[in-house]
This record gives C-alpha cells, sequence and structure tokens, in this order.
C-alpha cells in the first residue's frame, strides 16, 4: 500500500483493534470479517497499530540507558558506521535485541517493495526512527532526530550486517 506507514487510521477502530488483541485474541487479517474485503484497511491498521505499540513500551528499545552511546554514533565517520552500529545493537538487552531484529526484518521487506509502497528505507527510518530510538527518561535536543534516523536507516540497509548469526 502506497504510504502506509505514513498514513493515520481512524482512533476508534485501533482502539478496538488493541482491545481484542489485549484479550487474547488473534487478529487474522485475512479472514477477519471486518477486514477480508479491504487488504488497504487492514494494512493500515496493522501498520498504526505496530507504531503505537513501539511507542508504548516505556522505553525505545535502544533502551534509556544506552542512549549516549547511541548519540555517540553520530560522531563515527561514515566508513566506520555500520561496524559501529553493529556493536551498539550488540549492546542490547537479549528480548531488545530479538524483537528490534524482527521489526528491522520487516522494514526491509517493506522496503524491498518500494517501487510500490513508496517506503524507501529511508522513508521508514523517518518514521521508525523516533519509535525505536527517543529516549524517555531525558530531553533529547531535536538535532539529535537525523542522528536517530541515521541509525534505522543503517539498521535497514544494512540488516544482514549488522544482525548476523
Amino acid at each position: 500500500m502506497e504510504g502506509v506507514f505514513r498514513k493515520s487510521a481512524n482512533l476508534g477502530s485501533i482502539k478496538r483493534l488493541q482491545d481484542r488483541i489485549n484479550k487474547g485474541e488473534k487478529i487474522d487479517f485475512e479472514n477477519d470479517p471486518e477486514y477480508k474485503d479491504n487488504v488497504h484497511v487492514a494494512s493500515l491498521h496493522a501498520s498504526v497499530l505496530l507504531k503505537t505499540f513501539l511507542r508504548s513500551l516505556g522505553e525505545p528499545l535502544t533502551t534509556n540507558k544506552l542512549y549516549p552511546k547511541l548519540a555517540a554514533l553520530s560522531e563515527v565517520s561514515k566508513a566506520e558506521k555500520s561496524a559501529a552500529v553493529k556493536e551498539f545493537v550488540k549492546l542490547l538487552p537479549r528480548d531488545n535485541y530479538i524483537l528490534l531484529k524482527t521489526v528491522i526484518k520487516f522494514l526491509t521487506r517493506v522496503a524491498e517493495n518500494s517501487k510500490v509502497n513508496l517506503m524507501t528505507a529511508n522513508n521508514l527510518s523517518v518514521v521508525f526512527g523516533p519509535n525505536l530510538t527517543w529516549p524517555t527518561d531525558q530531553e533529547v535536543p531535536i538535532s539529535q532526530l537525523n542522528n536517530l534516523n541515521n541509525f534505522c536507516y543503517k539498521l535497514i540497509v544494512d540488516y544482514d550486517s549488522v544482525f548476523d548469526h
């Protein structure tokens, strides 16, 4: 769906979807009567739900504690950036690492279809950078936003080397 992560959805619909999930209901977008005949609404609701989930975690996947190290990545040269991002990711708690890896893998798949959905790695990093990295326990200058988005961009474009096994 074109620009799927840049569109907003009806807040009431998202709340109802969240309530269903919080009650333990499995949502099957392909067969759910509410979504079955409208792939665009299903895609939109799923994308908004993912962003909402990431924002609701209480702290970013990159953790508040590691934010100073993340901010320091802005000083790393372009030639050394991928290696520095890989080293940073290794510092994450295991659960955060697994969830980050899963989300970024999904974003790489979205980016692979950017000719259709217009969501390039750069566009995705602008949307997801703050959701994945913005600390919740301190003030951050807005000037750091570019660095946080760049970090997310590197995760997407260098997925295979950052998250090697």
